[in-house]
């Protein structure tokens, strides 16, 4: 009796060792996809999307646009808000889209930046938004 008391004691350190392995292997996944979804975290903005960059306010609506193509976003709506941080992965148009694969927002841009009087502004998701600073190239 006392000897099946050790195997089923030195089958569960396998299954111990077995485990550590596998959590070991899934934390090198992980952090292997994490990398990745960092390396395509967006794409600097085009030339001709230059304006774009600049930090936009409305009084319900802030986007900072960075040229690197990194994005944070934050929509006030009464008590609740929306927050979206990411890069561009493509614009389309005037329009562009920040996230990852099925993970990204499409931003409606119906009026792209340009000047009136000394200010910039642009129409992004039917908000008028005015730049309020510019951002310094990297």
């Amino acid at each position: 009796m006392y000897g099946s008391a050790v195997i089923p004691y030195s089958v569960s350190l396998s299954k111990v060792s077995n485990l550590r392995e596998l959590s070991s292997r899934l934390r090198y996944l992980l952090v292997l996809a994490f990398a990745w979804l960092l390396g395509g975290c967006g794409q600097p903005l085009p030339l001709d999307k230059a304006e774009y960059a600049g930090e936009w306010q409305s009084a319900d609506m802030y986007l900072l646009i960075q040229h690197d193509g990194s994005v944070e976003y934050q929509r006030y709506d009464g008590n609740s808000s929306t927050s979206i941080s990411g890069g561009i992965q493509k614009f389309d148009g005037n329009d562009f889209e920040v996230g990852i694969g099925f993970l990204s927002s499409r931003f409606e841009v119906s009026e792209p930046p340009h000047r009136v009087g000394s200010d910039w502004q642009m129409v992004v998701d039917g908000v008028r938004l005015t730049r309020v600073s510019d951002v310094q190239f990297y």
